[in-house]
């Protein structure tokens, strides 16, 4: 897709949040929500996005919204 007509690009996106956690040993856990997100918007164009309840639908999104 040419650069004219990209809305939104995203490359290998990753959205991790660490979990509370009292390990003493090793970096803290952390829950994957969104890992290695590739996509292209064209400018006009329509997007969809489905899946599962808890696949991280809302966290792509509020990601593709803040870091613009």
């Amino acid at each position: 897709m040419s650069d004219d007509n990209v809305l939104i690009e995203a490359r290998d996106l990753s959205v991790h949040f660490p979990l509370r956690s009292k390990t003493i040993f090793g970096p803290p856990p952390v829950v994957k929500a969104c890992e290695g997100v590739n996509l292209d918007i064209a400018k006009g164009s329509f997007f969809g996005l489905v899946g599962e309840s808890g696949s991280g639908k809302t966290t792509l999104g509020r990601a593709l919204f803040y870091a613009g």
